[in-house]
This record gives structure tokens, C-alpha cells and sequence, in this order.
């Protein structure tokens, strides 16, 4: 029962992960039975016992394989799931920060993808050292995505960037609040002492209107002005009108660009973690039930 699982695999002297131990190593620690099933088959199902039963004896895990008519087949089915199992519910510790790749991991990165059928032998592997780095990160797929944009693009990733200077001007903002209040004291500050602006002309006095209506029914020629007070009144010259000096012609110069970061096919991005993840549908549904665990939404492709 899944009640006896060990959850870290640190009382047992073997340094690696037991979904990852050669097919001798493996089968030494666990015991094997055989059993029959009902069921489609025939004599070699019903009568035979051609099932097998394998259990991992420190975690006193289980999986069988009853559905071929061949117990050798039967039997690499079993260990199959049964190292499935045991990626799936056996944590080894990890560091984040100091994680590397293992050599099967390298190996199927490539294009930008984890490479690895759901049926391979490499696969529940693969599963286990991917679920032990998520288990410390939270379950988000992110973060080991930029832990391999790290390691093979040799800079954080644009997303990890943004990330941090998002929480580095919160954490400021909560330093000095008094910053905020200054600017918005200065802004109404400022909107008060502006004098009231009224578009509108002042209007005319009933003396003024009537001096003009007189002026114009006695004739009055308009005063004319001499050439001096032509001279005096007229404003000056926009300096605009004057000749522009010649200047050096400025050759525009091309803006430098930072030097692009090339990354290897070796870096996964998280929509193609969360697609190995789901090939095999069992993985998912933990993966999801854990983040559940932790008020995160669900993986979805």
C-alpha cells in the first residue's frame, strides 16, 4: 500500500534514484511472484500462472503485469511500472540551485525538446530525476526551465529577469513609501497654485462702447503713424528669417546592440517539460494532484 512509502530515499545506502538503478541492481531489491488472472487468454492465462507480481522491498511498493500470455513479457511490463511507480512516489533530495543534468537527461534534450517515448526504458528515469527537482521548486515547470537556460545559455532567462526586477521595485516600493506620498503631495501641489484660466475675453464697458459708436458717426480718420514711429513700433525681425549658419554634418551612427545569447538545443522550455510530463497520463494526474496540494492550478497542454 502506497501508506509504507518512503518519502526520501536517504536511509537506504544507494546513492542514486531506484527508478534509475541497472536492471541487475534493481531486481535484487525486489521480490518477485506469480500469479494467474481472469480474463482473455485462454489455458496460459487462466490456468498458468504466467502474471507476475514485482515488489520494491524498501518502500514495499507493488505493479503487475497479468494481460500477455507470456510471463517473460509479463515480467518487463512489471518492471516497467513498477519503476514508474517508484519515480512517482520516491523523492530523493535536491538543491536547485547546484542541480546538473545527468547524462541520460543531456542525452535526450535535443531541439529544444525532452525526447523520450512514454513506452522507453528510460522513461520512468527521466520522470524521477524531473519530479525530484520539481518537488524542492514547488511543482512549477518554469523553474526548471530556467535552471537550464542557465546552465547552457550561461545567463538567467528573460523571464527570470523580469521576474526579479518585478519583485526588486516591490520591495523597494515597501522600503520607502514615503517616496510615493512626496509625489503625490508635489502633483497637488502644483495643480493648486496654477491661477484659474478663464478663455473667455473680459467684456466691454457701456462708456467704452458708446466713446467708439460716436467716434465713427463724427468722421474720425484713424491716426495715422509716421515712417519714425513705423520705425519704433514695428517689432523686431524673428530670427528665424536670419541665415542659419552653416554646421557640420553629424553622420548618424548605428545603435549598438547587445550581443545575442545563443542557447544549445539542450535548453527545454516549460510548455515542453509539461508535455513530457504528460505523455503518460498517470504523471500528470500526480503532478496536478500535488500542485492542488498547494493552491496551484493544473497543468494543461
Amino acid at each position: 500500500s502506497l501508506e509504507h512509502i518512503v518519502s526520501h530515499f536517504d536511509k537506504m545506502s544507494c546513492p542514486i534514484h531506484p527508478a534509475r538503478l541497472p536492471l541487475a541492481l534493481f531486481l535484487k531489491s525486489c521480490t518477485e511472484a506469480h500469479v494467474r488472472r481472469s480474463g482473455p487468454g485462454g489455458q496460459h492465462r487462466n490456468r498458468v500462472a504466467t502474471g507476475v507480481v514485482l515488489t520494491h522491498t524498501p518502500t514495499n511498493i507493488s505493479a503487475e503485469a497479468t494481460e500477455r500470455r507470456s510471463q517473460n513479457e509479463n515480467k518487463v511490463n512489471a518492471i516497467h511500472r513498477l519503476r514508474l511507480q517508484l519515480a512517482l512516489h520516491v523523492r530523493l533530495p535536491c538543491d536547485v540551485t547546484q542541480w546538473t543534468p545527468s547524462d541520460e537527461f543531456k542525452t535526450r534534450c535535443r531541439k529544444g525538446e525532452l525526447q523520450c517515448n512514454k513506452e522507453h526504458d528510460d522513461y520512468p528515469a527521466l520522470t524521477a530525476e524531473v519530479l525530484d527537482f520539481l518537488a524542492v521548486a514547488s511543482f512549477r515547470p518554469r523553474a526548471l526551465s530556467d535552471r537550464l537556460h542557465e546552465l547552457y545559455c550561461g545567463v538567467a532567462s528573460p523571464a527570470k529577469i523580469g521576474a526579479a526586477k518585478i519583485e526588486a521595485n516591490q520591495e523597494e516600493r515597501k522600503l520607502h513609501p514615503e517616496v510615493e506620498d512626496s509625489r503625490t503631495e508635489i502633483n497637488t501641489a502644483d495643480t493648486d497654485s496654477l491661477p484659474a484660466i478663464n478663455s473667455s475675453p473680459a467684456p466691454l464697458s457701456s462708456s467704452t462702447r458708446t466713446a467708439d459708436h460716436e467716434g465713427k458717426e463724427k468722421g474720425e480718420a484713424e491716426p495715422t503713424l509716421n515712417k519714425e514711429d513705423e520705425s519704433v513700433s514695428s517689432p523686431p525681425e524673428s530670427p528665424i528669417s536670419s541665415p542659419v549658419p552653416a554646421q557640420e554634418k553629424i553622420t548618424p551612427t548605428a545603435p549598438t546592440k547587445s550581443p545575442r545569447v545563443m542557447c544549445s538545443g539542450k535548453h527545454v522550455s516549460a510548455n515542453q517539460i509539461t508535455d513530457f510530463l504528460a505523455r503518460e497520463p498517470l504523471v500528470l494526474r500526480h503532478v496536478n494532484a500535488c500542485r492542488a496540494q498547494q493552491g496551484l492550478p493544473r497543468l494543461l497542454l
